[in-house]
């Protein structure tokens, strides 16, 4: 995972700008919050609940949720911090209410997937043998339990880092890593029979 941070001090600047004009009443700023973060949050959202449709309704409480509390917005604070956290606290009372059940849909929405289709397209069934691994890894991870599956979907897929991801779930820097660590073995027990060199090389420790 790079170290870099997923959001450049640009982005940032604009996003507190855009909260700035939200508090004085300025909405067309919502608009500029959901161009800019909205397909991000939709993709770790889809990760996390394993359901597009669900992600979208979840994506667009999360919003309604910054607009209804805009004037709680910490300039000096990160926005991406405060919309992660609104947005996992939104998924996390969706899967209470929610039937117990783990539901996969095979969207595009999901992003970029963990295993890569070949750019040379090799034969159909060498793509579906990929398509087969890509499934596994998405079954594997949202068979995770809960506490383990958020930081590592936040560090993996979203690049946060480990400090940001510990502000968005409320716990220490060192109980992300254990988590992330953690959820890393399980996945490569889970994963290790199906396809050993990608679960090898997908988590290895950084």
């Amino acid at each position: 995972m790079s170290s870099n941070d997923p959001l450049n001090v640009d982005s940032e600047e604009l996003d507190r700008q855009d909260m700035r004009r939200l508090v004085s009443s300025q909405e067309v700023a919502l608009d500029d919050l959901m161009n800019r973060h909205g397909q991000r949050l939709l993709n770790y959202l889809t990760r996390y609940l394993g359901n597009e449709a669900e992600a979208k309704d979840c994506v667009q409480e999360t919003f309604v949720r910054i607009y209804v509390h805009r004037a709680k917005f910490q300039p000096t604070a990160r926005f991406s911090t405060w919309l992660y956290t609104i947005a996992t606290n939104c998924a996390r009372n969706l899967k209470r209410a929610r039937r117990p059940e783990v539901r996969l849909e095979d969207e595009t929405a999901l992003g970029d997937s963990l295993v890569a289709v070949p750019d040379s397209a090799a034969n159909a069934l060498e793509q579906l043998l990929v398509q087969e691994q890509t499934e596994e890894i998405r079954r594997a991870v949202l068979a995770l339990p809960e506490a383990l599956r958020a930081p590592l979907v936040l560090f993996e897929f979203e690049n946060l880092p480990q400090a940001e991801i510990a502000k968005v779930l409320g716990c220490t820097r060192k109980a992300v890593e254990v988590r992330i660590y953690r959820a890393r073995q399980i996945l490569r027990k889970a994963l290790a029979a199906q396809m050993p060199i990608t679960a090898k090389s997908f988590i290895a420790a950084s």
